[in-house]
């Protein structure tokens, strides 16, 4: 023990103590402890700070949805499979990116190959006709 210390200083963990090196005095984890000052509440809020944002419009979205019969629309079934709908290729192309980063492989260009499959099925079916909308027969 250093002279730095002082006498009520605790004892430094030894190998065969059983005490993790970051593990806070009490033996309990760092990530339960509640935030005590204006800092840790600062860094707790900084650290989610896209969940915060995130519950923030979904609560915006709430109270500013436009109400039939006494009924919030943007709650309802429809809307939300609608939403749900909408994102889901994106949500699965960055499932795909994610993984692709999390083995060191990382390759961002997965966005412009969407792109650029996205036009090839659109000129392919210009060319050939085969639009969603059928055309009349002149």
């Amino acid at each position: 023990m250093s002279d730095v210390d002082g006498p009520g200083a605790p004892a430094p963990a030894t190998a065969g103590s059983g005490a993790s090196a970051g593990a806070a005095p009490g033996g309990r984890g760092r990530g339960l402890q509640m935030p005590k000052g204006r800092a840790q509440w600062l860094e707790l809020l900084f650290r989610f700070q896209s969940l915060f944002g995130l519950l923030a419009v979904f609560i915006a979205a709430i109270v500013f949805s436009p109400a039939r019969n006494g009924e919030l629309l943007f709650l309802t079934t429809e809307n939300l499979a609608n939403i749900v709908r909408s994102v889901s290729e994106i949500g699965i192309i960055a499932v795909g990116m994610t993984f692709v980063i999390l083995i060191g492989g990382i390759d961002l260009s997965v966005g412009a190959l969407v792109g650029l499959a996205a036009s090839g099925v659109a000129v392919l079916l210009m060319e050939n006709d085969s639009g969603a909308c059928p055309l009349p027969e002149p």
